[in-house]
């Protein structure tokens, strides 16, 4: 029989899981009241607290698991997301643990010590740091079966399987009481921002990050292995009740407002699923310069088309001809660039809120006050005032830049 901390934590992860974080939270908290000092609970309470914006908590929860177990990579890792390095402390104890273990094997603990570096100024460290762990990640993950070729073949036949032809037949109006808002465009592009704004509105409820669209896709072509394969299949098949078992799957996520934020950035392969069969719904597109976004791409280790600069040349070359058909086939998108989001946000979030169709409202200037769960790698950015301090990040590392820029400019994309 489970005793009351396991039940807890087998709850919290069951609820996690269904992407309720504050429920989750609960959950975890009482579980780590009734058997503290257990190394899982307080690691998963410590990540679903940086979920929660309970950092101070987190930061206390993953210093005191690195003080039993400092060899620990992940744990050094969410540690460095949780706060800015103001000097070498932790660089050197990271440092120390790499020399001693296989480098050959470390991923985390690289982007860990490049974050910091990165945090001190020192940028051609970091950038080493960074390279160092995206190496290992880009064999580990081609060792696993990984090839960028089938991500690049996923945007591909998103261009030319959804056609304005296609677009073009009839598909269902939204009449539910609740209207979704998709938040679409690259990882790191700014997508976590703008759903923080959007679900600052008393209107517009969040379903944070789901797969839901995806799921629907995946059941409407279930024998198909691919990505390819499941957008060729699904647009034979799909019909008009997607927005509605969308919706249902949707509802236990949101409240009763009329708007529902969805933001998966990588929803971008599906808005043509959108745009025929939930008509009225919306769909915002972040935009950012190509090279901070790229360099904001390299700096995680999350994203396996990103570990090598060629291969990230040619995913970002392939979205980007995506975006383009998107912005032809599809009127109604709505673009945002990040950089002119930083710099004047109040006109931004004004033109957002219009194209959605709700009136201004002053909480969406103060999103940063909003206390809603964020489960993306931006969960700790987002707590934070809106800033320019990510434009043109990228020149800081201009020159080991080179095999990007070069292929991006050959390739016709102005920088």
């Amino acid at each position: 029989m489970l005793s009351f901390a396991g039940a807890a934590f087998r709850l919290g992860e069951l609820l996690s899981r269904l992407g309720l974080h504050a429920q989750a939270m609960l959950a975890y908290r009482a579980a780590n009241e009734k058997q503290p000092n257990t190394d899982q609970i307080q690691a998963a309470l410590a990540a679903c607290a940086t979920k929660n914006g309970e950092l101070a908590l987190a930061r206390e929860l993953y210093e005191g698991l690195l003080k039993r177990h400092p060899a620990h990579e992940r744990h050094h890792y969410e540690l460095s997301r949780l706060q800015r390095a103001t000097d070498r402390t932790h660089i050197d104890q990271m440092t120390e643990l790499l020399n001693q273990k296989n480098t050959g094997e470390s991923v985390f603990l690289p982007f860990a010590i490049g974050k910091e570096l990165e945090d001190l100024g020192d940028w051609s460290a970091s950038f080493d740091h960074y390279a160092r762990g995206a190496n290992t990640a880009k064999r580990l993950s081609e060792q696993g079966g990984y090839r960028v070729d089938a991500d690049i073949a996923a945007l591909e036949v998103a261009v030319k399987t959804f056609t304005a032809e296609w677009l073009a037949r009839p598909g269902q109006a939204v009449s539910d009481s609740r209207c979704p808002i998709f938040v679409v465009g690259l990882p790191r592009s700014g997508t976590t921002l703008v759903e923080r704004v959007l679900a600052s509105h008393p209107m517009i409820g969040s379903a944070d990050e789901t797969f839901f669209l995806q799921r629907e896709v995946h059941k409407a072509a279930p024998n198909a292995r691919t990505l390819v394969a499941q957008l060729e299949g699904a647009a034979s098949t799909m019909d008009d009740g997607l927005l509605g078992r969308y919706i249902e799957a949707l509802s236990y996520r949101v409240g009763d407002e009329p708007w529902v934020v969805d933001k998966y950035p990588l929803n971008v392969h599906y808005l043509g699923f959108v745009a025929r069969f939930m008509q009225g719904a919306r769909m915002v597109l972040l935009d950012r310069h190509p090279l901070d976004v790229c360099v904001a791409l390299f700096r995680q280790p999350h994203f396996n088309y990103s570990f090598d600069l060629q291969d990230l040349a040619r995913y970002y070359l392939a979205y980007r001809a995506l975006v383009t058909h998107w912005q032809v086939v599809i009127p109604d998108l709505h673009v945002v660039s990040y950089e002119t989001m930083v710099s004047a946000p109040e006109a931004t979030i004004d033109a957002l809120l219009n194209y959605v169709g709700v009136e201004p409202d002053e909480r969406c200037y103060r999103f940063f006050e909003h206390g809603g769960a964020s489960a993306t790698a931006s969960s700790v950015q987002v707590r934070e005032k809106m800033h320019t301090r990510s434009v043109g990040q990228w020149r800081h590392w201009d020159a080991q830049l080179a095999p990007l820029i070069e292929q991006l400019e050959q390739h016709g994309v102005t920088l």
